[in-house]
């Protein structure tokens, strides 16, 4: 039985079921997927074939030994589907109100219209009243999806605790489990807390204890399980606590997953999290993760899609939206690269990034690839590179607040180039599009749950030149 089929990355699972069944007279191999809508994924050509076969378009021996069941939602004349309707929730899901629970499905159809129409509001809001819909991208996880955390020391009943802010407060509330996060990290920080505390580690108190402090603790997982932890401390005159590396070395002992610890210092009055580099205390800084097929690596201090697997489904969709190979590509806010090295330019990858960890990580993993690549250090709000070979595609992932006056300037300027805009807030891709609008129209555009549970929404557009 292979459950969860659109979860496949490729057919070769599939196929191996297939194959180890030849020699039985009676084989039967069951497919079960409850997301057939990735049409270039797998699932969906599997989807296309099985619905060929129950339209009598193939008719083979293949065809004949399958037995197809699809239940499916309505399509409205526009090409619509009502999924936040209960009657068509129960007619695309046989085991409604059985196996499958009728609020937990209800939840997400609501999450999913509410960010699509959080998408539409602000883009009409803009002016970019020629797109009426978008397509919606499911995360394949809607729990345990989260790779990366940022977590604050605290005291709460006496005791060193973890946990966020209160909204507009500086009051910690601690954070025991968190269900959207990956399983070894609330393992990590259930182990870490009492580290903590069986330590006697000195935690940071505004306006009370605020030398030779933990301040703030970051946790990453990636895909094996793995864990790194990076600590950011308070000084005592700039000079580094004493009690570091004892806590790093107790961490090691307690939590057999963990890869590596470092910290950094960070004697600021704001509420930045870091602002220095780390210093590894033991181990490894970084560790392998994976977009799909493709390996990068990250660490716990920097920056990183915090759910793989949508990233992946995001890089891939660009890719393929593209409907060209490319020759020259250039991935501003690069970071590590994995979205420009998903495209596999024929010719040669150009990269920018402020960070210097991230392209010295971006040059490490492209050695081996086939094409030439070139990543620099790079602050896209003062410089642009002229100096490199004109693309016949530019990626575009920035910051919050979206891209900079200059990046706009000079992307209307190179008028003729296809661009990819993946953003995180819909409301600076939004304002952006509108003044490159004389420029590019958008061909295309999705809205990718990146975290699901939450109002977070990542974008997707392509935008190609207008004639």
């Amino acid at each position: 039985i292979a459950d969860e089929l659109h979860a496949y990355k490729s057919p070769k699972q599939y196929n191996v079921l297939k194959e180890a069944t030849k020699a039985y007279t009676n084989k039967l191999v069951i497919g079960i997927s409850t997301a057939g809508d990735r049409e270039n994924s797998f699932c969906g050509h599997r989807l296309k074939y099985c619905r060929q076969i129950l339209n009598g378009t193939i008719k083979s021996a293949d065809a004949d030994a399958l037995f197809v069941f699809i239940a499916a939602a309505p399509v409205d004349e526009a090409g619509n589907v009502d999924y936040t309707n209960a009657d068509v929730q129960r007619m695309a899901n046989p085991a409604y109100g059985e196996s499958i629970r009728p609020n937990d499905i209800m939840n997400d159809a609501l999450q999913a219209a509410f960010k699509k129409n959080l998408v539409l509001d602000v883009l009409k809001k803009n002016g970019l009243n020629y797109i009426s819909d978008i397509e919606y991208v499911r995360s394949p996880n809607v729990l345990g999806y989260r790779n990366r955390t940022d977590l604050v020391a605290g005291v709460f009943r006496g005791r060193a605790m973890l946990g966020s802010y209160e909204p507009r407060t500086h009051r910690v509330v601690p954070t025991r489990r968190c269900p959207i996060l990956r399983s070894p990290l609330s393992q990590a920080l259930n182990a870490c807390v009492n580290v903590m505390n069986e330590q006697h580690i000195p935690v940071f108190e505004l306006g009370r204890n605020m030398r030779s402090t933990l301040r703030y603790v970051s946790f990453f997982a990636n895909d094996a399980g793995d864990v790194l932890i990076d600590f950011v401390v308070t000084s005592d005159a700039g000079k580094r606590p004493e009690w570091v590396k004892r806590f790093a070395f107790a961490l090691k002992d307690a939590f057999v997953r963990l890869q590596g610890v470092s910290f950094s210092i960070n004697d600021s009055a704001n509420n930045a999290i870091r602002i220095a580099p780390s210093t590894v205390l033991w181990g490894d800084s970084l560790l392998s993760e994976h977009y799909g097929e493709l390996e990068t690596r990250l660490c716990a201090s920097g920056f990183t899609q915090l759910n793989s697997e949508v990233a992946a489904m995001v890089y891939a969709s660009g890719r393929d939206w593209l409907g060209h190979k490319s020759h020259v590509v250039w991935d501003l806010y690069c970071g590590a690269g994995s979205f420009g090295r998903t495209l596999a330019p024929t010719h040669r990858l150009f990269g920018a990034e402020f960070s210097e960890r991230a392209i010295e990580t971006a040059e490490q993993l492209a050695q081996n690839d086939p094409w030439a690549s070139v990543y620099e250090v790079m602050d896209l709000e003062k410089v642009w590179p002229d100096h490199w070979t004109r693309p016949d595609v530019i990626l575009v992932d920035p910051p919050r607040k979206g891209l900079s006056e200059l990046v706009i300037q000079k992307l209307c300027e190179m008028h003729g180039t296809d661009l990819i805009y993946m953003s995180c807030n819909p409301e600076s891709f939004a304002k952006n599009a509108a003044k490159l609008d004389p420029f590019y129209i958008i061909e295309r555009i999705a809205a990718f749950d990146m975290m699901p549970q939450t109002r977070h929404v990542e974008l997707l557009a392509l935008m190609r030149p207008r004639s």
